[in-house]
């Protein structure tokens, strides 16, 4: 079963932070016996910042699972 998590509306890194609190014994237990995590963000455009993952998001996620998570991270988007 998925899990889905909301909060109202809040600037992308606190945001992200909130969003992933409810979820993190979920996240935990699948990746911390993992070698690696890949973060696949949306970059569509420059100028249009709602077609792109923010990267206060992308930062708020690394800093959420650096605590139970040490191996390697990987971002990246599609070319």
């Amino acid at each position: 079963m998925s899990k889905v998590s909301l909060v109202s509306h809040t600037d992308s890194y606190q945001g992200t932070l909130k969003v992933l609190e409810p979820l993190k014994e979920d996240l935990k237990s699948k990746i911390q016996n993992l070698d690696k995590v890949v973060i696949k963000i949306n970059f569509v455009t420059m100028r249009y910042e709602l077609a792109t993952t923010p990267v206060d998001s992308v930062r708020a996620f690394v800093d959420f699972v650096e605590p139970f998570f040490n191996g390697e991270i990987i971002i990246g988007e599609e070319a």
